[in-house]
């Protein structure tokens, strides 16, 4: 019975490896060198993670670009995560326009009423 334990815990961890890929990345600036279905040794010089296959699966598909995505510290769940980078000038944008509606908003609340 112990050899069967043994046989299907091997084959889960295979499974469950199956289900993610070898992420490469830099660990000062967490950017993403490579993506393996395995170890790759001649990268020795860089970091290198296991994440859910969902994570990269766009970049792996060809739909985004390897450098489109970072590895980061999350917080939440303790532990690196490969996130997509956050485009700095759609960002700005939005907080530009959410700026001038605040502003409108605020200019629009201070006017009085007037009557005639």
């Amino acid at each position: 019975m112990s050899e069967f334990k043994d046989l299907v815990e091997i084959i889960t961890k295979q499974i469950e490896i199956g289900s993610k890929v070898f992420v490469y990345y830099e660990k000062e600036s967490g950017r993403i060198v490579r993506i393996s279905n395995k170890i790759v040794n001649d990268l020795m010089s860089v970091e290198h993670m296991l994440a859910p296959r969902q994570d990269v699966m766009q970049v792996m598909n060809g739909f985004k670009r390897l450098e489109d995505y970072v590895v980061s510290y999350d917080p939440i769940l303790k532990d690196l995560k490969v996130v997509e980078k956050q485009d700095d000038i759609k960002n700005l944008s939005i907080n530009l326009k959410s700026d001038k509606l605040f502003i409108f908003n605020l200019m629009k609340a201070t006017l009085p009423d007037l009557a005639f």
